[in-house]
């Protein structure tokens, strides 16, 4: 990991360098869109998980907050959700 760290450093803004980035910035976002598809039909949630998915989705792209705390507002509501009923 050093030895392709300092790889990395010293060809830092290269043509090929920055088309590695490109194509695996892609590869990531669809690994994490095919995990969150994973999880949220695990869940069984109905409409209500896949709602949850998507302002969340739309809550960390489009402002600073930390995903953490989303996820974190999400896991209480549906907590509450659990305990009052709805789920």
């Amino acid at each position: 990991m050093y030895g392709v760290a300092h790889l990395w450093k010293k060809h830092r803004g290269a043509r090929w360098q920055n088309a590695l980035q490109a194509g695996l910035r892609l590869v990531a976002a669809g690994l994490i869109l095919a995990a969150v598809c994973v999880l949220v039909k695990g869940l069984e949630g109905g409409w209500i998980v896949w709602v949850t998915a998507l302002v969340a989705t739309g809550i960390v792209m489009n402002t600073r907050i930390n995903a953490l705390i989303v996820i974190a507002g999400g896991a209480l509501l549906f907590v509450g959700l659990h305990f009052g009923g709805a789920l």
